[in-house]
C-alpha cells in the first residue's frame, strides 16, 4: 500500500514539474510529407505539418545525406508566417501572433534537389531533429525527430521511337525503319478522305498521337508523335496528295481583297474592281524603295505576287501586283508611286506675317461732252455735270451699262441747260 502511494506521488510530482516547466512531449505532433515517387535529378518539396491547433512556432535541425540531396530553400506556408534558416537550423513562426495553426496545418515547406548520381533503389531520408513546437500561451513542446523517407525509383524511359508504322491500303516510301522519320505515299484518289494508320511504339510506356490524317484535296502532311515516358518526343511524317474531285470546277476569282504599301496612301481608296492607283510621296523618297503586297480575295487562289520598287526616281514609278486564281487565270493591279518634285521656294519664318499684295481697281474717266458746233455760243457744262466712271478690274458684264447710262445722263443735263439758256436770251431780246 505504501509502495502504491509512493508511485502515485511520484507521477503527480512529475506532472506538476512538467506543468511548471511548460514542457510536454505528448502535447504536439509533427510530420514531414513529400512525393511518394522520387527519381535521380528530381526536385522535391517536403511539407512540415503540425497536427494540433493553436500552435504559433516550430524549430528544428534538418538532417540529410549531402551526397544524395542539396538544400534549395525554405518557405512559410501560412499567411502571416515567416520561415528562415541558418544553415540546417530552421524556424517557422506566426510573425504577428494572429494566425495560429488549425488542425493538421502545413506551416512550412523545404525544397531539395536530388542529385543525378543517386542510384535507383537507394533509400532517401530527410529528418527534422531537436524539433520543438510553441503554443500561443507560451508553452513549448519537444517533439524529438521526425523523418521523411522514400526509395529512389528507376529513371523514366527516354525511348520515343516506333517499332512499326502501317497505313492501310497504302505503301510507304521508303520502307519503314525506326530511325527513318519522313515518308511519302504519293497520290491517292479523291475517294480517300482519311488514312487508317497503325503506329506501335517501341516502349509500351510511350504514348502515340496522330494528326492530319483527315485529308484535304491537295498536299497533306500527316504527323505521328511519339512521347516517351520522360516527356521527350519524336515526330514521324507522311506526305500524301489527295486528288481533286473529277467533277470540281476551279474558281476563276483573281480579285485582290487588299493592297499594302510601305509608304504613302493609295488613291483612290482601294476597291477590288479598281485596278489602277497612284501613291504620292515626297521628293525625299528619291533613291529609296517601296514594298507592295496584296491578299487574294478567294482563299482558294494561288496567291498574289508581291512587288518592290527600288531606287525611286522623281516622277512616276510603276509596279504591278498580279493575283492568280485557282484555275490559273490572273488579274493585274497597277500602282504608280509618284515622287513629287523638289521644293525650291522659301517658307516664311515662324511667326512672320505674310502680306498678300492687292491692286487698286483702275479708274477710267469718261470725257465731258462738248456743245454742238451749230449753236453760236455754248456755255460748257460745270464740273458738277461731269461724271467719272470707274471700271472694275474684273471686267464685269455690267460695266458697259454704267458707261452708257452715264453718257446719256450727261447729254440730257446738257440739253436742259441749253434750252434754258436759249429761252432766257429770247426774253432779253
Amino acid at each position: 500500500m505504501k509502495k502504491l502511494f509512493r508511485n502515485i506521488l511520484a507521477v503527480v510530482t512529475v506532472i506538476i514539474s512538467m506543468l511548471l516547466l511548460n514542457v510536454n512531449v505528448y502535447a504536439a505532433s509533427v510530420t514531414l510529407t513529400g512525393p511518394t515517387t522520387v527519381r535521380a535529378g528530381d526536385t522535391i518539396t517536403i511539407s512540415i505539418k503540425i497536427a494540433e491547433a493553436g500552435r504559433n512556432a516550430i524549430e528544428g535541425t534538418l538532417s540529410y545525406d549531402s551526397n544524395q540531396v542539396t538544400l534549395s530553400g525554405i518557405a512559410a506556408a501560412r499567411t502571416g508566417w515567416k520561415a528562415e534558416n541558418n544553415g540546417n537550423t530552421m524556424m517557422a513562426y506566426d510573425d504577428n501572433m494572429t494566425n495560429a495553426t488549425t488542425a493538421n496545418a502545413v506551416v512550412a515547406t523545404v525544397t531539395f534537389k536530388v542529385k543525378s548520381t543517386v542510384q535507383p533503389g537507394t533509400t532517401l531520408k530527410i529528418s527534422l531533429t531537436n524539433t520543438s513546437v510553441s503554443a500561443s500561451g507560451g508553452a513549448s513542446y519537444d517533439i524529438g525527430t521526425v523523418t521523411y523517407s522514400v526509395t529512389i525509383a528507376q529513371p523514366l524511359s527516354s525511348v520515343n521511337t516506333l517499332s512499326s508504322l502501317v497505313v492501310t491500303g497504302q505503301t510507304l516510301s521508303p520502307a519503314f525503319s525506326s530511325n527513318t522519320t519522313t515518308y511519302n505515299l504519293g497520290e491517292v484518289d479523291y475517294s480517300v478522305s482519311k488514312l487508317n494508320i497503325t503506329a506501335t511504339p517501341t516502349d509500351s510506356k510511350a504514348k502515340v498521337t496522330i494528326s492530319g490524317n483527315n485529308l484535304a484535296v491537295g498536299k497533306n502532311t500527316v504527323t505521328i508523335t511519339v512521347k516517351a515516358e520522360n516527356g521527350s518526343t519524336k515526330n514521324y511524317q507522311i506526305t500524301v496528295t489527295r486528288k481533286q474531285d473529277p467533277n470540281y470546277k476551279a474558281s476563276s476569282n483573281a480579285n485582290i481583297s487588299q493592297i499594302t504599301i510601305s509608304q504613302g496612301q493609295l488613291s483612290p481608296s482601294f476597291s477590288a474592281d479598281i485596278t489602277d492607283y497612284v501613291v504620292y510621296v515626297p521628293y525625299e523618297m528619291v533613291g529609296k524603295s517601296v514594298d507592295l503586297s496584296g491578299k487574294a480575295q478567294d482563299a482558294k487562289a494561288v496567291g498574289v505576287k508581291s512587288a518592290k520598287l527600288e531606287s525611286l526616281v522623281e516622277g512616276a514609278n510603276v509596279a504591278t501586283l498580279i493575283c492568280t486564281a485557282e484555275d490559273g487565270s490572273t488579274k493585274e493591279y497597277k500602282i504608280t508611286v509618284y515622287v513629287m518634285p523638289k521644293y525650291e521656294g522659301e517658307l516664311p519664318e515662324i511667326g512672320e506675317d505674310v502680306e498678300t499684295p492687292t491692286e487698286e481697281p483702275t479708274k477710267e474717266e469718261v470725257p465731258t461732252t462738248q456743245a454742238p458746233t451749230e449753236e453760236p455760243t455754248t456755255q460748257a457744262p460745270t464740273e458738277e455735270d461731269t461724271t467719272a466712271v470707274q471700271v472694275t478690274e474684273n471686267g464685269s458684264d455690267d460695266t458697259w451699262k454704267i458707261v452708257v447710262f452715264t453718257i446719256v445722263g450727261v447729254a440730257v443735263g446738257f440739253g436742259i441747260c441749253l434750252i434754258v439758256f436759249m429761252a432766257k436770251k429770247k426774253n432779253e431780246e
